[in-house]
């Protein structure tokens, strides 16, 4: 569905993104709680990753300072 979205998102509004997903072959197992945080999809990985994303996409604008 990640990339349906950002196909979409790219033909109307051309912006950066960034997808969260389980990486493709083996994964560790455990509980869906467990699996969420190792692989950073639960709440806490979601903001790290969308707070991460925006500093390096704001930082890469012209004229951006760190």
């Amino acid at each position: 569905i990640g990339s349906l979205v950002t196909q979409l998102t790219s033909s109307h509004c051309p912006v950066p993104v960034r997808c969260l997903a389980l990486p493709s072959g083996h994964l560790v197992t455990g509980s869906d709680k467990e699996l969420f945080h190792y692989y950073g999809l639960d709440a806490e990985g979601i903001e790290r990753a969308a707070t991460a994303f925006l500093r390096d996409t704001a930082l890469s604008r012209p004229g951006a300072r760190p």
